[in-house]
């Protein structure tokens, strides 16, 4: 089940050693988390985002924070997460949803993302990759 929200308690983050999702000032609006539940606990997110690579600024919106909690992974919870925000994006008329992984091109691919190249995360190197959804 795949439900909104405002994201997952952020010590699932930390725990698993990733970062929480982007967090934009009150004032910006909130910026939708969707949350997939397995028996009713939060097991894994993924973000629709206006802003998450510094080095591009003027990229906008993106795919982010996609995360799945270790034990459930397999179960395609992160494919309906991407879907979902990819649905979020086409409702707000986005023609390019970006997003960047240090780790997970391949499974992107399989998606239907495409490869723009190399990026650094501040001084972690990630892979920038889009879909164009219209």
């Amino acid at each position: 089940m795949v439900v909104g929200g405002m994201g997952p308690p952020q010590e699932a983050y930390a725990r698993h050693g990733h970062r929480p999702p982007y967090a934009r000032a009150a004032s910006e609006g909130p910026e939708p988390t969707f949350v997939a539940l397995d028996r009713g606990t939060p097991v894994a997110t993924a973000s629709f985002v206006a802003s998450d690579l510094v080095s591009r600024p003027e990229l906008t919106p993106w795919l982010a924070s996609v995360f799945v909690d270790p034990p459930p992974r397999g179960r395609r919870h992160a494919t309906r997460l991407v879907r979902r925000v990819e649905e979020a994006a086409r409702a707000a008329n986005t023609e390019t949803l970006p997003l960047y992984t240090e780790d997970a091109e391949g499974q992107y691919a399989k998606l239907g993302w495409q490869t723009v190249g190399p990026e650094l995360d501040r001084t972690v190197p990630v892979t920038l990759m889009q879909r164009r959804l219209n």
